[in-house]
């Protein structure tokens, strides 16, 4: 059978989510389901699903796990109940408590209907689109250097030049595990040239935030301002 890999991290948001009162656990599920009013904005998602459960750590923890779980079956072109079943087998090749298996064995129907709902594919297809592209930015620095300028005979030194290396750190689609690397030197006027781009993007991202929400009436977001979130 085929099943989905839970690594340590996932396993310790799944401990977190089925470990919380059951009663209100439900409560949010249903909640999902019946949603007529759904988000496309995964903070919007989860300060509703705090709003019922009274509890941020559980908040996050369930917004991590459903988002997540709503975009492998995207991903993987899976049925909810194909993606419960491989979920519960995932969770069997773990060291997860058996009261965990049964948290979901208990709730797979319920689940299975939250994860089709658009209270949970809207804010993961959002997200996915956010981050569906060939290179991803991960990090960048600017490393300044001064690089000493000799006399003939080597010996003195007559003056120096100072350089700007931008250093970036990117992943590419399909290869998400390799981090690629890429240096570039920069002179003054390549730093005052990509100030100002950054600026001038910053202002146009503002702007058609600002129209769309005004105007259209209609949620949008920058790419960045919203996440899976942090368990």
């Amino acid at each position: 059978m085929a099943y989905l890999q839970v690594n340590s991290l996932q396993q310790t948001t799944i401990q977190r989510v089925t470990t919380f009162s059951e009663e209100r656990s439900d409560e949010v599920l249903q909640a999902l389901i019946n949603e007529v009013r759904p988000t496309i904005k995964s903070s919007a998602l989860r300060a509703k699903v705090e709003e019922i459960s009274e509890d941020e750590e559980f908040a996050s923890a369930f917004c991590s796990l459903f988002l997540s779980l709503s975009s492998s079956r995207r991903a993987q072109k899976l049925t909810s109940s194909e993606l419960i079943e491989g979920l519960l087998e995932g969770i069997r090749r773990t060291d997860l408590d058996t009261s965990v298996l049964e948290w979901f064995q208990n709730r797979q129907e319920i689940c299975e209907k939250a994860l089709e709902s658009e209270a949970l594919r809207l804010p993961s297809k959002a997200l996915h689109l956010s981050t569906d592209f060939e290179h991803l930015f991960m990090s960048g620095s600017v490393v300044t250097d001064i690089r000493p300028v000799f006399d003939s005979e080597r010996v003195e030194v007559s003056g120096a030049i100072v350089s700007q290396t931008l250093k970036l750190r990117y992943i590419s689609d399909g290869k998400p595990e390799v981090e690629n690397r890429l240096s570039l030197a920069l002179d003054a006027e390549d730093m005052e040239y990509l100030i100002k781009e950054l600026q001038k993007a910053q202002k146009k991202a503002e702007s058609v935030k600002a129209q769309f929400e005004t105007k259209l009436g209609l949620e949008i977001f920058v790419v960045g301002e919203e996440s899976y979130g942090v368990s």
